[in-house]
């Protein structure tokens, strides 16, 4: 579980990883739908994710590359599943560099 509120606009955070028994995993859609309620009530904006799809993810970058270095190293170690499609920055010597 990760979180972390926004000061400057007021709002909160979360994400939550679960993973359920591999022979009895739930439908996703049904899930969504039993959580749509809970959702509604505390006016919510959520999603619902599989985790073992890989999200196609364009990184922005500005002038420091210390975030992209990590992200690159979280994405190799298998920590974000993700498929990088593109990095794009302000900075022209960024990107090139790796």
């Amino acid at each position: 579980m990760h979180q972390f509120d926004d000061v400057a606009t007021g709002r909160f955070f979360t994400r939550i990883s679960f993973y359920a028994d591999p022979y009895e995993s739930p439908d996703l859609a049904g899930l969504r739908d039993q959580f749509a309620n809970v959702g509604d009530l505390e006016q919510m904006e959520w999603a619902i994710f599989d985790a073992e799809k890989r999200p196609r993810v364009l990184i922005m970058v500005s002038k420091f590359d210390h975030c992209l270095v990590d992200l690159f190293y979280r994405n190799r170690t298998g920590e974000l599943n993700m498929e990088i499609t593109a990095v794009v920055s302000n900075q022209p010597n960024l990107p090139a560099s790796y």
